[in-house]
């Protein structure tokens, strides 16, 4: 089930530049958060991005940092100055993913 990161804020330079980052959080399909906060580079030069997830959970009183993910880089399909897309297998959670 492809994912779709949020995140505060996009500077287009950087993406001119040949080099993305971001870092936000993963949101479903109907716009509920997942509470996933995420960490995206992505370098135009070697066409593949990297994710980092870390999960967080509420077992106590206080939010607790849970499982921290470093994903299979992503294979860059499309880059323009709008944006970019990627897409890979990302474990066994799951099976694709887009940023777009």
């Amino acid at each position: 089930m492809p994912r779709t990161t949020t995140s505060s804020g996009f500077n287009p330079t950087d993406i001119e530049n040949g080099a993305f980052q971001v870092d936000g959080g993963l949101i479903a399909h109907n716009g509920s958060p997942l509470c996933v906060a995420v960490h995206i580079e992505c370098v135009k030069e070697t066409k593949q991005c990297q994710m980092v997830e870390v999960h967080l959970m509420r077992i106590k009183p206080f939010p607790e940092i849970g499982p921290i993910f470093i994903n299979n880089p992503m294979q860059i399909t499309a880059w323009s100055k709008n944006g970019l897309t990627a897409t890979g297998h990302l474990g066994p959670f799951i099976s694709a993913k887009t940023i777009s």
